[in-house]
């Protein structure tokens, strides 16, 4: 099950400590609210999937648990199919990241503004995929995912997640 596009995550780096000190509001346990999410099947469908996996994945529970660590920003990803611990770089610089399916992307991350966004670029085969994962308040973030292939229009879903309470201390 490739599951890489929709949970989009990369290899260790060095991180800098005013990036590990932004992604405090980010640490903790977020669930993904699929209601209030929009659907994830037409970035899945531009980047090429089928229609069984786009189902199962757009379907898919996910439990995400972030940390910041001395390399960069560890995130663990739950679902049905996968628990997998991934730490995304972010150095913006341009490396080698390991999807969550086990296949490779070209990848970078950096922060946004004041650091209440965290953006990361992949380069897929088929187009440039961007993940913005903004703040919207102590309790949720979005994780705004977009596709862009050569020649066709951007794509774009926006995937709600709020902190399970007491994952913070909070």
């Amino acid at each position: 099950m490739h599951l890489a596009c929709a949970l989009t995550l990369g290899v260790c780096s060095v991180a800098q400590p005013a990036q590990a000190k932004s992604a405090v509001w980010m640490e903790g346990t977020w669930s993904l609210d699929a209601q209030s999410s929009t659907s994830l099947d037409p970035v899945l469908r531009a980047m090429g999937y089928g229609w069984i996996a786009r189902k199962v994945m757009s379907s898919l529970a996910v439990k995400q648990v972030i940390r910041a660590t001395g390399r960069g920003i560890s995130f663990r990803v739950i679902t049905r199919f996968t628990d997998e611990a991934i730490v995304l770089p972010v150095d913006n610089r341009w490396a080698i990241g390991k999807n969550l399916d086990g296949g490779t992307t070209e990848r970078r991350s950096r922060w946004l503004g004041n650091g209440d966004a965290l953006l990361t670029e992949d380069r897929f085969p088929q187009g440039l995929m961007t993940t913005a994962r903004r703040r919207v308040s102590d309790g949720v973030f979005h994780e705004e995912v977009t596709f862009k292939a050569p020649g066709k229009a951007p794509v774009r879903a926006v995937r709600v997640f709020r902190r399970q309470r007491g994952s913070d201390g909070r």
